[in-house]
Formats: structure tokens, sequence, C-alpha cells
């Protein structure tokens, strides 16, 4: 683990500083132990010239008492006072030295020279310090003697020569205090050593970790960057190489799994997104279609109460004027009332079929046609229909031929099938010549796809109808140049009312002319079951 490393790392640096602060430590101690010896070796080499000096002095005291000069016991009693307190100072110096180096075997034989050097020079100067009390100098009339007594005096001391001892002392110290800098000066340079091969050490150290854990974040960071700014940009496919097994192959990790969140969020967004477009256009074709339909509704509305204006106005001022005629003048037999009646009645009769196709187109419009499908065989209802049509045939001298192959059932409304197959079937006989034949056939066929129909066919040898007039012929009043010669009194919702009916069995009806003379209806039904034709 990275962590793991950069600890390792940073404990390394710690170690070595630790070790170069011992080291230092105990180098710097040694240099002060070495410093601190040669100050103490250089104040007792002070100190013993400083008592080779007051020694001198006390010396020349004498000398100038010797040689006449009146005696001054305060300036003897000052030589000697100084003389003691530089013994005492070199003691002290003594002792300070001797607990320094006490643990070092090689500087007591050094350490007993001085004491012994110390112990004699004391004696001699308490000695020298009595007699030069309790002496008559002035007594001695020699010379000679004198100047043997004064070097006896300050030379010599229980057989041993003092100046020797000053000049041996003197020398150990000055050997010491060369020997104790020249230590303090080795400490010093070893010092200054460690610490720059510490310096030096560290330095190396920290360069090397710097550029070890330069190299290993440059790569990782480089990729996480690159990953992060890819992320930004809004590409979530993209994925930080996660192969590390340390932190950074964690967040790695981390980041990828996050972008995946991310990217799933996305798609959910984007398809709630779709799903919600898709729920708005749904609703809006919906609503679009609606105020199609509502549209459609008002025209319709609008075209029912133009329809009611204009079919109702002809049968009903038809009645009203018979009903005048009848009532006008003077009185009128029975068979006038009853011819006018009559009149009447044939006039309410055409209202009341035009008032009921004015309602069932009314009601196809608005999709209410309330149908009742079940399955039938429309073979049966034909044929109950072209026997109410016998009386109508007759009268127009119109033969009816049924031909019937079909078979099979088919969902129909029969009273609603009647009345259409009725609508074709009366145009049939009405617009056919005298004499002329109606020809209905039942058949079934397969579409493309195999799938059963119901065929009705009608086919008359009337008038026929223009080629102009074929993709209007089921407009509401519209009607064609030979048939409005042919019959005044149509008015124009028969086949409209059909093609209505026609669609609410989910059917389909096509008019056309004859080769030959006539016209040829044809009108499809969706079967309830398949039938083998053969």
């Amino acid at each position: 683990m990275f962590k793991n490393r950069l600890f390792i790392a940073f404990a390394v640096l710690a170690c070595a500083s630790v070790v170069q602060g011992v080291l230092t430590w105990s180098v710097l101690k040694v240099a002060d132990q070495n410093v601190q010896r040669g100050r103490l070796a250089n104040e007792l080499l002070v100190g013993f010239t400083d008592l080779q000096l007051q020694k001198q002095r006390l010396r020349l005291w004498l000398s100038e008492l010797m040689m006449g000069k009146p005696p001054d016991t305060k300036e003897r009693d000052r030589l000697i006072q100084n003389l003691m307190r530089s013994l005492e100072l070199i003691e002290v110096k003594a002792n300070r030295t001797l607990a320094l180096n006490q643990k070092l075997p090689e500087m007591h034989a050094e350490h007993t020279e001085r004491q012994v050097a110390l112990a004699s020079l004391r004696s001699h100067l308490i000695d020298l310090a009595q007699g030069l009390q309790t002496m008559d100098v002035q007594k001695v009339h020699h010379e000679g003697t004198k100047w043997m007594l004064i070097s006896q005096f300050f030379d010599t001391a229980d057989g041993q020569d003092l100046k020797t001892i000053l000049t041996e002392s003197i020398t150990r110290e000055r050997l010491a205090t060369s020997r104790d800098r020249s230590a303090a000066d080795a400490s010093l340079r070893l010092l200054n050593q460690l610490a720059i091969g510490a310096t030096v050490s560290l330095t190396l150290l920290a360069v090397l970790a710097a550029i070890y854990f330069s190299r290993m974040l440059s790569k990782p960071l480089n990729q996480i960057s690159v990953g992060a700014r890819a992320l930004e940009q809004g590409n979530l496919t993209y994925r930080i190489p996660d192969h590390y097994k340390d932190e950074f192959g964690e967040l790695a990790r981390s980041v990828n799994r996050m972008a995946g969140e991310l990217l799933q969020f996305r798609k959910q967004e984007l398809e709630a997104r779709e799903q919600l477009e898709t729920l708005v256009q749904q609703r809006t074709v919906e609503v679009q279609e609606g105020l199609h339909r509502l549209e459609k509704l008002d025209l319709r509305r609008r075209q029912l109460f133009a329809d009611i204006s204009h079919e109702l106005k002809t049968p009903t001022t038809a009645i009203r004027g018979e009903a005048e005629i009848a009532l006008r003048g003077k009185d009128k037999t029975g068979e006038e009332y009853r011819d006018a009646l009559g009149r009447i009645v044939d006039s309410a009769t055409h209202l009341t079929r035009v008032i009921d196709d004015l309602l069932t187109l009314a009601r196809s419009d608005i999709d209410a046609l309330m149908l009742e499908r079940i399955p039938c065989d429309p073979k049966q209802l034909v044929m109950e229909t072209i026997h109410q049509y016998e009386s109508l045939a007759r009268k127009n001298s119109v033969r009816v031929e049924l031909n019937c192959t079909a078979k099979g059932l088919v969902l129909l409304d029969a009273q609603r099938f009647k009345q259409l197959f009725g609508i074709i079937l009366d145009n049939a006989i009405h617009y056919s010549h005298a004499n002329g034949q109606v020809q209905v056939d039942l058949n079934n066929e397969l579409d493309a796809e195999h799938n059963p129909f119901y065929i009705v066919l009608v086919a008359d040898e009337g008038i026929g109808i223009e080629p102009e007039a074929v993709e209007r012929i089921f407009e509401r009043h519209f009607r064609g140049q030979q048939a409005k010669i042919h019959r005044p009194d149509g008015h124009g919702l028969g086949l409209p009312l059909a093609a209505a009916l026609v669609r609410s069995h989910h059917g389909k009806i096509t008019i056309k002319p004859r080769s030959n003379q006539g016209t040829q209806v044809e009108i499809r039904f969706p079967m309830v079951e398949q039938v083998m034709l053969h």
C-alpha cells in the first residue's frame, strides 16, 4: 500500500534524524568534555605560572629585605596571602579536573603527579610563610650566607627541588592543555564532519524519496486527472485504470463505480425522459384527435341541422299543402277527403323515413350506433330482406335473383344488416329499367393474408353511374345527373347511411359501374371462423 511505503519513508528519515541527533549529541558531549578539560588544563597552567610569579615576588621582597630595605610586614603578608590563594585555586581546578577525568584510567597517573606536586608545594609554602614570619635576616651578616639561605628557603623543601617541581608542573599542564585542545579540536572536526555527513545523507534520502514518490504519484495522478476531466466532460463510459494495489487503485475503483452509477442514472433518466416525451406525444395526439373529433362533431352537428332543415321542409310543406287544399273551398266528398288523407299519409311516411335516416346518420357520426353483433348467417337475413321487397320489385317489373355459395358466420346486428341490405336493394330496384334483373351473389374469399371474408354482391341492369360520380357517391345529398332524372324524389341519404352501417360492422363497401350497363355494389365482412374454399 502507498500509505505503508510513505510511512516507511518517513520512518527511515525520522530514524536517520534520530541517529544523527544521537551521534551529534555524543560527539558534542565528548567535544564539550574535551573543551572543559582544555580549559581546566589552561587554568592549571595559568595557576602554576601565577604561583611561580607570586613566589618570585615574595623572593624579591625577601631579597630587598636582605639588602637593607626596611621590613614591610603588610607587603609580606599580602604576598603570602596571594601565594596561598593561587595554590588554593590550583587545588580547586585540580579537583575539578580529577572529577572530569575520573572515568579515564589513562589520566590517573597525571592526576597523581599533580596531587603529589600540590602537596609538596602546600607543605613548602606553609613552611615558607612560617619561616618568613619568624626568621631575622638582618642577623646574618655574610652576604654569601644570605643568598644561600634565600635559595635554600625558596627552592628546597624536604630535600626536593621546588623550582623543578614548578617547572615540571607547568610543563605538564602545558602538555595537558595542548593535548586537551587537540582533542577538543578533533571532536569539533568530527562534529562538523558528522553534521555535514548527516546533512548530506538526509538530503540524499529526501531527494531519493522525493524522486521515488514523484514517480509513483505522477502516473496514477495523471490517470485520475484524465478520468476526472473525462467525467467532467460527460464521458461516463471512461474508466480509470484500477490495477494498482494501493490507495490509488481503490480511489480509481471508487471513481469507476461512481461513474457506472451515474451512467446508470443517466440511462434511467433518458428512459424516463423518452417515456415522458412519448407519453406527452401520445397525450398531444389524443388531445389533437379529441379536438379533431370535436371539430368533426361540431361540423356534423351543423350539417345535421342543415340536413334537417333541408330534408324536413319538403314533406312538411307537402303535408301542410294537402291539408289546406282539403280544407279550402266547399265541402268535399268522402272520397276526396280519403285521397287527401292518403297523400298526407304517404308524405308522413316519407317524412318518417327521412327522420329515421337522419337520426341513423347522426348516431353514426358520433360513433354511437348501438349494435348487438352476434354470429349470424347473412344468407338468411338476405333472403328475408328480398322477401320484404318482392312487392316493390313486382311494382317496378324487376326480377331479383339470389345465388349463394357462401358458408360461415359473421358478427352482425341483424336489424342493421337488413336495413343496410334494404338500402342497397331498394336503390337497385328503383334505378333498374322495366323488366330488368337484380342479381344477388353471396360467396367467400381469402385476402392476401389468408383471412376469410363474406362477400355480398348486388348487380343491377339499371341506369348505371357516371365515372366522375363514383368518388362522391357516399357524400350526403349527392346524386348523379341520371339518378336525379330517373328518381326526382330521392334525398341522397341512403348510400351515406349504408356506408356508416358497413363501417360499424368493420366491413368495406365499394360501388362501381358495370362494363355493359347498370351498377355493382360489393360489401365485404370479416368472418367469425375460417372456411375452407374449394
